[in-house]
Parts: structure tokens; sequence; C-alpha cells
């Protein structure tokens, strides 16, 4: 009878501890695509001249996780990076 009981209750308090211990990111992550970049680098920064930098055709793909607060926890950037252009 104890056995019979048992295998009874095994698959409810299985499927309740499954439904109990959530993993703190529960929320499915964002997926984002970085923008191309462009900007200047002033004069007497890094040279003697004004340095623009534009960065495009970034294949990068970017997942953000949050806890149930809203708060970041975890971001992935995976992919190949920009194509970087320095012109005066």
């Amino acid at each position: 009878m104890f056995r019979t009981t048992i295998s009874r209750i095994a698959p409810v308090l299985f499927a309740a501890a499954l439904l109990t211990a959530a993993p703190s990111a529960t929320a499915a992550p964002e997926r984002d695509k970085p923008d191309d970049i462009n900007f200047l680098v002033p004069a007497g920064e890094g040279c003697d001249f004004p340095l623009q930098i534009e960065g495009t055709a970034s294949n990068a793909n970017i997942l953000t996780f949050r806890d149930e607060d809203g708060e970041i926890v975890r971001t992935i950037t995976a992919g190949r990076g920009y194509t970087l252009t320095y012109s005066r």
C-alpha cells in the first residue's frame, strides 16, 4: 500500500519541484542588433587633428537577460564586429 501511494504522489511532487525551482532569468532573452557607429574624436585627444571613426556592417547578435525585477543579469554578444573606417 505504501508503494502504491508513493507511485501516485511522486509525479505530483516532481512537477511541483520543477515549478518552484525557476531560474533567476525566467523571461526569454531580448535579441538585438547593434547600430552602426559614427563619432568624431576631437583634435588633441588622440592625434593633432580631428579623427572621424565610422563602424558599419556588424553581424553581431546581442542577447540581454533580465531578472523578475527587469534588471539586466547577463548580456551576450556574439558574431562579427564592425568594419571600421578612419578619416580626417
